[in-house]
């Protein structure tokens, strides 16, 4: 065996061919993969050219070396590397050829791609297996690909994007990435002499298949023990723990890499899925603990698991009980809490009793918030967390922190219950309610899924044809459609019954009988009814959704609780990329011919350009449901729908202006609309095309729109002269705003006194006033008549500490006002004098600004409150 540390032009230069045999795997190197070899290279680009990289093994096997024949070598292990590399060569050649540089692209291709002068297969460098061959030599040799999903297109589309991402604005780019990969990127090329390949392949990765991370886990405590003393280990620890994950005759098994998840997140600690191993390697060499001690300790948290997934078999009636119906709340991201909360039931840290109080409060939560409609996207860190939180009085801690994430109360929770189609939307929840409704009231008998018992739609799933389908009409009345689509679902028209076959779709007469001679308590109410309507549905519903709320019920909210401290840089990751994705375009727009330029770099999904007119705005917007980067032009108001007939009039004439054809919408707020579809912001790689498009299309707006639109905007006149003034003066506002890169955020320009901007927090605002015939101009902030009697004595508290940061007295107004305020008045100004209109522009901005950095992380920290008594 010979291994030599060699860069890639001295593996692919050669006349040599690489063979991937088929036992190997087919390509399967995912994004993460791309990505990380794209930042690796980007790092060498920007590092001492000396630096080299090296990426891992290239073990391979000569299978011919005939004189006259070009050699060939079977990969034994570094295909997927190997390949990728391959990959991003084919990508930077194609890239070549659309810069127009033929001679690099051929360079890159008959050098390190192709044998230039062979045919056939032993034509290429590389030649994958069966199955990965036909698209690669496609890639190699340009053809169209009908696979556009497959692996090896989607990495190629992602370097072609990687790469014009960095280049379109680096000339140079090309060659130095090029000379970087095929020069500074080092593979240890192992070369075998005798071997058996298979035999090889076979002791790399006995699968053929990626690890998964609980095998990862497994070879990494064996890696711990000696070898002569991991046969023993493997019989007294591993192999009884291991047993544990094959599920006896009905039980359910235990999914090996998730309980490890749930077991490092059992204290608080969040573990990424992709990142089990990496956690539990942490964890072990925190711990400290031996490899037996380790499985242990496994072996202990695995019986646990058991107990959650098979409904608390071999536990205590009750505390099986609150598990089964915590099983049937469908919320594995809970289990972290429910390994901590068993361990700390057998350790005796926790009673029972609280074990249960526990639980039933978490299956309430969880029962709740689906029955109100709320998210789950967050359960997973919020259940990590809360498992890190149960120390001390653990039911307090868990009431506390779940009232804290939002637990429905009583009214919320029936109100919602009562409409709820949980039979469709919450099969398995339907039936717990249900059958805790029975157990709550019923027969001595309880009620269980193996009794043979089922849900049982009073009025029918499908109203019948016939006389009985004629008697359901008739009872429902003429809105019977309307009332079945309704309450068909809900908990008021369900029940449970051993008939459920023979009831089916039978007229509500023949059900009442049947039911009425059910023991089941829930069916008594049928013998107090001659019919069945939207009545009696929503009586039925009425009586029951409060019965609900005790059988799964919620604390007062008066429980102290502080939630826990987080380590953060406060960074949102959606808000950010936003960011930095409209950031991304005002650079390539501000490189460009294009005047048009956002009013602000913005974290929210619309980057609105800025116009210098009244009644219309333009503005790009992400949608991520549909897959669409829309620009739009808005019109509003009287005044914006006169331009908008007026563009509409020559509408032939702009369409042709426009590669991407626009949509013209008439209606009260008239909209005209170009659409790029198949978007994602997800992926950075793409912004390039989204941003390219965006500029080209702005381009032909400002050449075959935006002179039609100004001259429209300027010919359409207010009525009133004054209005038309106050219009214009603060149209001009906002051109000055936009001039000095101010960021508030204003509304549109209106013929009136004043304009209202944005501080961040609801029933807050700033705003900027004319007073005409006062000779004054002032800027304010203001409160709402809901929260000024709370918040605005909390700012007086501070009047001193607050001016002095504003740097000017401030007039603090309340008497005789609904909405009390706090401005600056500036007197002596004419707003007839069109010359003054600047400075007073200036002057606002700069007081608006102030008020913006003085107060706008004051009100966001305003809480909730009940108004302040005026008489204490």
């Amino acid at each position: 065996m010979k291994a030599n540390a060699q860069p890639l032009q001295e593996i692919l230069y050669s006349n040599a061919q690489f063979l991937i045999p088929f036992f190997q795997r087919s390509y399967s190197w995912e994004r993460d993969n791309w990505e990380r070899l794209g930042n690796d290279i980007q790092a060498l680009l920007s590092e001492d050219q000396e630096k080299k990289h090296f990426l891992g093994p290239l073990v391979c096997a000569l299978v011919s070396a005939a004189p006259g024949k070009t050699p060939q070598y079977q990969l034994i292990d570094g295909q997927q590397r190997l390949t990728t590399l391959s990959l991003l060569l084919t990508a930077l050649r194609d890239e070549a050829r659309r810069a127009g540089e033929e001679e690099f692209a051929a360079e890159i291709e008959e050098q390190y791609l192709v044998n230039r002068f062979k045919k056939g297969l032993e034509r290429y460098k590389l030649v994958p297996r069966t199955g990965d061959r036909e698209l690669f030599s496609a890639l190699i040799d340009l053809k169209k690909v009908e696979d556009q999903d497959a692996k090896l297109i989607v990495a190629h589309d992602f370097f072609r994007k990687f790469i014009r991402t960095h280049a379109h604005q680096d000339s140079s780019y090309l060659r130095r990435l090029f000379d970087t990969v095929v020069g500074r990127l080092y593979l240890v090329a192992i070369t075998l002499d005798e071997e058996d390949p298979y035999e090889i392949f076979e002791s790399l990765n006995s699968t053929g298949l990626p690890l998964q991370e609980s095998d990862l886990i497994r070879n990494f405590l064996f890696m711990q023990i000696p070898l002569a003393d991991q046969e023993d280990f493997q019989q007294e620890s591993w192999a009884p723990f291991e047993d544990e994950f094959e599920p006896s005759a009905g039980e359910v098994a235990i999914a090996p890499t998730a309980f490890y998840r749930d077991f490092l997140m059992r204290r608080g600690q969040y573990s990424k899925a992709r990142e089990t191993f990496s956690d539990f390697k942490k964890y072990f060499e925190k711990t400290k603990s031996s490899p037996a001690e380790s499985v242990a300790e496994l072996h202990r948290f695995v019986e646990f698991a058991k107990n959650i997934a098979n409904h608390g078999k071999g536990l205590p009636a009750k505390v099986a009980a609150v598990l089964r119906q915590f099983a049937w709340m469908e919320a594995n991201t809970a289990n972290p809490v429910m390994l901590n909360l068993l361990d700390q039931r057998t350790s005796g840290s926790i009673s029972d009793e609280d074990f249960i109080g526990c639980v039933s409060d978490l299956n309430s939560f969880i029962l709740r918030r689906s029955i109100c409609g709320e998210s789950t996207r967050a359960y997973g860190k919020w259940f990590c967390e809360l498992a890190g939180e149960l120390t001390g009085n653990v039911r307090e801690k868990l009431q506390g922190y779940l009232l804290h994430r939002g637990w429905p109360d009583d009214e919320t929770f029936e109100r919602s219950l009562a409409s709820f189609p949980i039979y469709r939307r919450e099969f398995k929840k339907c039936r717990i309610v249900l059958e805790a409704l029975e157990r709550a009231d019923g027969h001595k008998e309880l009620v269980d899924l193996s009794d043979g018992i089922q849900i049982e739609h009073v009025m029918p799933q499908k109203l019948p044809g016939g006389a009985a389908g004629k008697s359901w009409k008739e009872m429902l009345g003429d809105r019977y459609k309307k009332v079945h689509e309704r309450w068909l679902h809900t908990i008021g028209n369900l029940t449970l019954t051993g008939y459920n076959q023979t009831l089916s779709n039978r007229a509500f007469d023949e059900k009442k009988k049947e039911l009425c001679e059910s023991r089941l308590t829930l069916n008594k109410i049928f013998g107090q009814t001659d019919k069945w309507d939207e009545q009696r549905i929503t009586q039925r519903a009425a009586a029951l959704c409060p019965q609900v709320s005790k059988l799964w019920p919620r604390p007062s909210s008066d429980i102290e609780y502080t939630p826990p401290t987080k380590k953060t840089d406060g960074t949102n990751m959606v808000r950010e990329r936003r960011k930095q994705y409209w950031a991304a375009l005002t650079e390539m727009l501000a490189n460009s011919a294009v005047n048009l330029r956002p009013v602000r770099k913005s974290e929210v999904r619309t980057c609105e350009f800025f116009l210098p007119m009244a009644d219309v705005s333009l503005a790009a917007r992400l949608d991520p449901n549909k897959k669409q980067l829309v620009l739009q032009l808005r019109f509003s108001r009287s005044r914006g729908r006169e331009m908008f007939a007026g563009l509409n009039a020559d509408r032939d004439a702009i369409d042709e202006q426009f590669t991407t054809q626009p949509i013209w919408e008439p209606s009260s707020k008239p909209t005209i609309t170009w659409v790029l579809n198949g978007f994602a912001i997800r992926d950075r790689y793409d912004w390039l095309e989204h941003h390219s498009w965006l500029t080209k299309t702005l381009t032909e707006f400002e050449h075959g729109l935006l002179g039609r639109l100004r001259s429209l905007h300027e010919a359409v006149k207010d009525k009133s002269a004054t209005k038309q003034a106050m219009l214009e003066y603060w149209i001009g506002f906002h051109t000055r705003m936009f001039e000095r890169g101010c960021e508030l955020l204003a509304t549109t320009p209106l013929p009136q006194q004043w304009n209202n901007l944005a501080i961040g927090k609801s029933g807050v605002w700033t705003y900027a006033h004319i007073k005409p015939p006062e000779s004054q101009v002032s800027a304010w902030l203001i409160m709402s008549t809901a929260i000024s009697p709370v918040f605005f004595p909390q700012l007086e508290a501070n009047k001193g500490q607050i001016e002095s940061e504003f740097g000017h007295q401030l007039e603090w107004q309340k008497d005789g006002l609904k909405q009390w305020r706090i401005g600056i008045t500036r007197s002596g100004v004419s707003f007839e004098d069109r010359e003054q209109w600047p400075a007073q522009h200036d002057w606002i901005i700069d007081q608006l600004t102030n008020f913006d950095r003085v107060f706008r992380d004051r009100v966001q920290m305003f809480e909730k409150a009940e108004p302040v008594d005026s008489a204490e």
